[in-house]
């Protein structure tokens, strides 16, 4: 009797925990059936845009594509007067990054950013060539093959990003430096030469000295002056010659009277 009830009881337990493992993987189940209907219905009504961003990247229907493109399946045709549906075309899709921006990628604002280029190649045909399921009853001798039309879709990356480099840097200030004295270069030998100011232009460019060996010297300062100068026209340097008084020192007695004498 003993041994029976004890048959018993294990019975039980495993049909219980037969039950448990039964509800425990319909649960399971009804779990992974909810997710996959709420999955299939975010599609379902993410179809309805012609484009959105999701975990599995970016999506685009054919639609979009083409009127980004500026293509048009019924109404553009080739030079054999086929439509681009019949005779097919070619979409090239650019992922272009960048990471420059004006000004702003000078003080260190330099984040990756990317953004979509598309433009339809201009081919007359797209089609591909390939053996027809269906062959006749005398093949391989012979063979019947299937052109088959339609948009072929071609994605490329491209793009630049930007970096520090000294060597660019001072490459860069080097032709600038260059370009500035060819400019300044360039105005100075018009105003010159052509420009019919030239005159004006030397003399406020340049100042002709005397000859120094016609000029006295005054004892005070040591300042060179005209002969025509009785008395030192000197200036002391970095003073304003409009706002500081001239040195006045007056001319040797001598060199005074060996003038008068010539005259």
């Amino acid at each position: 009797n003993n041994t029976n009830q004890s048959n018993q009881t294990n019975n039980t337990n495993q049909s219980n925990q037969t039950n448990e493992t039964d509800q425990t993987s319909e649960n399971q189940s009804q779990d992974m059936f909810d997710g996959l209907g709420s999955l299939a219905k975010a599609r379902e009504s993410r179809t309805e845009l012609e484009q959105y961003s999701d975990n599995w990247g970016d999506v685009f229907t054919l639609g979009s594509l083409l009127q980004i493109a500026g293509a048009d399946l019924d109404f553009d045709h080739n030079l054999d007067g086929w439509t681009t549906r019949q005779a097919g075309t070619a979409i090239e899709v650019l992922a272009v990054y960048n990471n420059l921006y004006p000004f702003l990628s000078t003080f260190g604002y330099k984040p990756v950013r990317y953004h979509y280029v598309v433009n339809e190649l201009l081919l007359p045909y797209v089609s591909r060539t390939a053996l027809s399921p269906v062959q006749p009853g005398d093949y391989p001798r012979t063979r019947t093959y299937e052109n088959r039309y339609g948009v072929l879709i071609h994605f490329k990356v491209s793009g630049s990003f930007g970096f520090f480099n000294p060597v660019y840097l001072l490459l860069m200030l080097t032709a600038a430096l260059a370009l500035t004295a060819t400019a300044s270069t360039a105005t100075d030998l018009f105003f010159l030469y052509v420009s019919d100011q030239r005159d004006n232009f030397f003399h406020l460019k340049y100042e002709v000295s005397p000859d120094f060996s016609e000029l006295w010297r005054c004892e005070k300062c040591g300042y060179f002056n005209s002969e025509k100068s009785d008395v030192c026209q000197g200036i002391p340097k970095f003073c304003c010659p409009r706002s500081t008084p001239i040195c006045g020192h007056p001319k040797k007695k001598a060199e005074h009277d060996e003038e008068e004498d010539d005259d």
